[in-house]
């Protein structure tokens, strides 16, 4: 039942791709139709012919219909062995995170970013946020009533990458604070290290930790672990 699933999300995938490379090309193209003839012709353009990319018999698809219609500028700066290996893997990965790092790394050599930065640690990396205390229905206003469910972690479990970082916030029915626990986070992880020492006492204080680990992590708000309040952050 899984192939579905899977063939699924690399149509979403190639789709969302495809669509960045016509709008990419439509901005970078840099040629009005109308003045294609007298562009062609001119010394400068006839210069700049002897500079654009080879076709090699490894190319995606997509790599190939790039080489093609981009400007010939941008062409030129291009490290396209490496943009091919980043079209490549977005597409045939199994996983979550090595396709969004392809995909971003791609998108961003295509806009013109070198391939040394876009392949740099962190370039793919995002944050992500958690709300300490949840108000009635969801909301950001409220008083705390226990069986309401105001004190939760809004989402309770989160998905990242290696390299992310999770931003919690404190929201309502404080003081909160983020404690992981030692028995539910990866072999050599530091506890102490993960952990805050203090609590967040005004709305909108926040606790930030990176990950780097993949693995999954469980923790808790110390002051209100009694009444359920734990989460899980599950790194990829």
């Amino acid at each position: 039942m899984k192939e579905p699933t899977y063939n699924a999300m690399k149509g979403v995938i190639l789709v969302s791709i495809l669509l960045n490379i016509v709008l990419l090309t439509i901005v970078f193209s840099g040629v009005d139709l109308l003045q294609s003839t007298a562009i062609a012709t001119s010394p400068t353009v006839l210069l700049q012919s002897n500079r654009l990319p080879t076709v090699s018999a490894s190319d995606a698809p997509m790599t190939l219909s790039l080489k093609k219609n981009l400007n010939i500028n941008l062409t030129a700066t291009v490290d396209w062995e490496e943009l091919n290996d980043n079209i490549n893997a977005a597409v045939r990965s199994d996983g979550y995170c090595s396709r969004r790092n392809a995909m971003t790394r791609a998108a961003a050599m295509v806009a013109g970013v070198s391939a040394l930065v876009a392949s740099s640690p962190g370039y793919t990396a995002e944050t992500k946020h958690v709300k300490m205390g949840v108000g009635l229905n969801g909301s950001d206003v409220g008083w705390y009533v226990p069986d309401v469910g105001y004190l939760t972690f809004e989402p309770s479990k989160i998905s990242i990458c290696k390299g992310d970082t999770v931003e919690w916030v404190n929201n309502v029915a404080g003081p909160h604070n983020v404690v992981f626990d030692e028995d539910a986070i990866p072999v050599g992880v530091s506890q102490d290290e993960l952990s805050m020492v203090d609590k967040l006492y005004e709305v909108g204080d926040t606790f930030t930790m990176k990950f780097d680990v993949a693995g999954s992590y469980g923790y808790y708000c110390e002051p209100y672990r009694g009444v359920g309040m734990n989460g899980l952050v599950v790194v990829g």
